[in-house]
């Protein structure tokens, strides 16, 4: 990627500057416990609350500029719009609600809702559904963008260099980390767009050198393909992340600011990805999807700034991979396990074997980091999201059977969909016979129980 000795020098920063604010955020520790652990006191701030979400929401830059040269505009519909309606959904309507319980996680507010049973089969789904696969990936691309290493090699190495300060503690170490990285997110992807701007001038000028499709809204795919991505961010609503992040905040303001705060930043970093991913596609229309930003970015930028913007590539996946670990880890010891004392060992235990099922994954999706999304993505939001947002914002029908039949049809029927299509018998996504399966279940046995 024709870095010189400087650009190295920089990729080192996100490294480093993980390692200092997890060091301060130990010294701002009061108390260890559950309280401590899973949410930070209950007291995390606006400020951080933003940084936090923002860094850990965009581990897979890699993925959303490949999706976004081979399909265009189609990415910023599939990977933006829709998940900006989600994200005012979930500030407006589900924090208030969020905030009215002292649960820690999205299954532990599900186990106390409905009953321990369902908070152990959402913490499983929830931990499947979330394990940071993609930002491991994006990790790997990265270090293999960096080096001669293949892509296994490079995802150890990747999980190894986080694994080495995500051990250190908690939430709060999470968040403390991911200042910087949040800093350095938002310098690599303006970067890329006002330096193009100054030597080819607006995108709008070089438009006539991208294929007609990627000027459409469908990208050249069908409205099928398009729904499903909608649907798939509907998935937020039962993202872990955000559950844990408004349950840590002080209270239901800073929740709401914050993630209206973090929509406006989500909008400008995804319009700022688009533009740098279709003019790598005019520029350089030969490019391997996968690389095309970074081989861009690496033509482009001078040295020193081309060294910032890998950092801030890197630092975006450290904190995704980080972020990731810490949730999964989380629900299998807190909801899973059931384990009520936590402790910081038990939390690491569990991560290194995240960790491992993460490596195990990787021979099988290589580089698509899009296809990890739409699958994991679309199982949390067939299987998990329907049953419970229909029965969150209907007390009166509340019922821990239902819930747990409508879960597990549509998990069922999301691995019918896999096998068909393994099996080439139907192109038709997953998502939606999952989708079928869990609220035909889900109204069948809920006329039964009213007859």
């Amino acid at each position: 990627m024709n870095l010189s000795l400087l650009d190295q020098l920089l990729i080192a920063l996100p490294f480093l500057f993980a390692w200092f604010g997890i060091w301060v955020g130990r010294k701002k520790i009061k108390s260890e416990g559950t309280a401590e652990l899973l949410v930070m006191g209950r007291r995390l701030p606006t400020s951080l609350f933003v940084f936090s979400l923002v860094s850990s929401w965009y581990g897979g830059i890699p993925g959303v500029t490949a999706l976004a040269f081979e399909r265009g505009i189609f990415s910023f519909i599939t990977q933006g719009l829709f998940w900006y309606v989600t994200y005012l959904v979930f500030a407006f309507v589900l924090i208030p609600k969020i905030r009215s319980t002292e649960a820690y996680t999205l299954p532990d507010l599900i186990g106390r809702t409905l009953g321990m049973r369902a908070g152990r089969s959402a913490a499983f789904l929830n931990t499947l559904s979330t394990l940071p696969i993609a930002p491991v990936l994006t990790l790997a691309v990265l270090i293999r963008a960096v080096s001669s290493l293949a892509l296994l090699p490079a995802a150890g190495l990747g999980l190894a260099l986080v694994l080495s300060y995500s051990l250190t503690g908690g939430l709060r170490s999470v968040v403390f980390a991911e200042i910087a990285q949040f800093f350095a997110l938002i310098l690599a992807v303006v970067s890329v767009v006002v330096v193009s701007w100054i030597n080819y001038g607006p995108i709008t000028d070089l438009l006539h050198l991208l294929p007609a499709a990627h000027l459409s809204p469908l990208g050249g795919s069908n409205i099928s393909d398009l729904l499903v991505w909608g649907f798939v961010a509907v998935a937020t609503l039962v993202d872990p992340t955000f559950y844990q992040r408004a349950l840590a905040a002080k209270d239901i303001r800073t929740a709401q600011r914050g993630v209206l705060i973090s929509t406006a930043l989500f909008f400008a970093i995804d319009l700022c990805t688009t533009a740098g991913a279709l003019y790598a596609k005019a520029l350089l229309p030969n490019a391997a999807p996968a690389d095309s930003y970074m081989e861009y970015a690496s033509l482009l930028l001078p040295s020193g700034l081309r060294g910032l913007f890998f950092a801030g590539l890197f630092a975006a996946a450290m904190a995704s991979v980080d972020s990731g670990l810490f949730q999964s880890s989380s629900m299998i010891t807190h909801d899973f396990l059931r384990l009520r004392s936590l402790r910081k060992k038990n939390l690491r235990v569990a991560m290194i074997a995240i960790a491992a099922v993460c490596m195990l994954c990787i021979p099988i999706f290589q580089d698509h980091i899009s296809d990890v999304w739409r699958i994991l993505g679309s199982l949390s939001a067939a299987c998990l999201a329907f049953p419970w947002l229909m029965m969150f914002f209907n007390p009166k029908q509340r019922s821990s059977t239902l819930f747990l039949r409508s879960l597990w049809a549509g998990f069922l029927g999301t691995m019918l969909g896999h096998v068909a299509v393994w099996l080439s018998w139907t192109t038709l996504d997953p998502f939606y016979l999952g989708l079928s399966f869990a609220a035909f279940i889900y109204f069948v046995d809920r006329i039964r129980l009213k007859a």
